[in-house]
């Protein structure tokens, strides 16, 4: 019969091999043990501004580290993770030594570490991405408004869905159609619709 334990293998056996690679990750790497920071990698220190003594220090408070609008939701899963449960990747919020927001999500893992069951937590930095994210956003609410207020009579054509986009001068031309109204468009038939605002034409063949 095996001696095997189903017990999970205490991480701090293998640190030095850990090391080696958080040590070079591109994401921020934790170790939180009954709320308090027991490790954190290079890439903690270079992002949250922190060095490692103080993020070690006895009197330090991860909560700090969180923006306002994310501490109920760390929290619930701090809380979560207390219990034994694990918990899916998210989204949320960080706030570094210079004030600054970092948005992030956070894959964490219960573990074994120096006898005690700990949270290994894996951070990767989103903020280039959400602010990419919301400047197209932005791109594509000006070019929505260029083309509805556009002074002379432009069509876009949208090939996943069929549909036939007008600009309001055109739009303007067939207010008084109803919904569902069929006009002639070239050698196609088409259907008037409301799509999120606007009319649009629907493809019939």
């Amino acid at each position: 019969m095996s001696d095997r334990k189903d017990t999970p293998q205490d991480l701090a056996e293998f640190e030095p091999k850990f090391k080696i690679f958080t040590e070079q990750s591109p994401n921020m790497i934790f170790i939180n043990k009954k709320g308090k920071v027991v490790y954190a990698n290079k890439k903690c220190e270079e992002l949250m501004g922190y060095t490692r003594e103080e993020f070690l220090s006895a009197d330090f408070d991860f909560m700090d580290l969180i923006a306002p609008e994310s501490v109920e939701l760390i929290q619930k899963n701090f809380e979560l993770h207390q219990s034994g449960k694990e918990v899916e990747p998210y989204e949320y919020g960080l706030i570094n030594k210079n004030r600054e927001k970092i948005d992030a999500i956070i894959t964490s893992k219960l573990i074994n570490y120096e006898g005690e069951t700990a949270i290994l937590g894996i951070v990767t930095d989103i903020t280039q991405r959400k602010r990419a994210d919301e400047e197209l956003r932005k791109s594509e609410e000006k070019f929505r408004q260029a083309f509805q207020n556009a002074p002379i009579g432009m069509a876009l054509s949208r090939m996943d869905d069929r549909k036939h986009y007008l600009s309001d001068v055109i739009a303007g031309a067939a207010i008084g159609l109803a919904a569902g109204t069929y006009v002639a468009y070239g050698r196609s038939r088409l259907r008037l619709e409301a799509d999120a605002g606007s009319l649009a034409l629907a493809t019939e063949w």
